[in-house]
């Protein structure tokens, strides 16, 4: 539950235009998520990390993100909890992802977050940690 409270904190964060706390949030929410293998959790932690990333400049992690989303939302055996277009809040912020980044690079960077093997996905979710096995 302490997770699910770090998830709608950094919600409010990017909201309130707090990108940093938001992130952290975020942060904490996915570590508790994956140790305790809630994929479908740490799934949507993932989601929210795309927005949270993208409202503090970090656009090349942020543009990696939905493809590590994708992973782990397959990995958990249900796509976006049944809702493959995702939010309209989601959208809007892969659709300033493209425009800063171009089609092109956004695409890579997206493919390269759906390659990326479930620890990886999250180690680098998490800011670039080097061991989460022991999440």
């Amino acid at each position: 539950m302490r997770a699910w409270g770090d998830f709608f904190v950094s919600l409010a964060g990017v909201g309130l235009g707090h990108p940093d706390e938001a992130v952290l949030s975020a942060r904490e929410a996915l570590t508790a998520k994956w140790r305790v293998h809630d994929r479908i959790g740490a799934a949507a932690v993932a989601d929210l990390l795309v927005v949270a990333q993208a409202s503090r400049g970090e656009e090349e992690l942020a543009a990696r993100l939905p493809g590590i989303s994708r992973r782990l939302w397959h990995a958990a055996g249900l796509p976006q909890l049944g809702r493959p277009d995702r939010t309209v809040f989601h959208r809007e912020y892969e659709r300033r992802l493209r425009a800063s980044l171009g089609d092109a690079r956004f695409t890579e960077a997206v493919r390269e977050g759906r390659e990326l093997g479930p620890d990886a996905a999250i180690a680098l979710a998490l800011g670039g940690v080097a061991d989460v096995s022991g999440l």
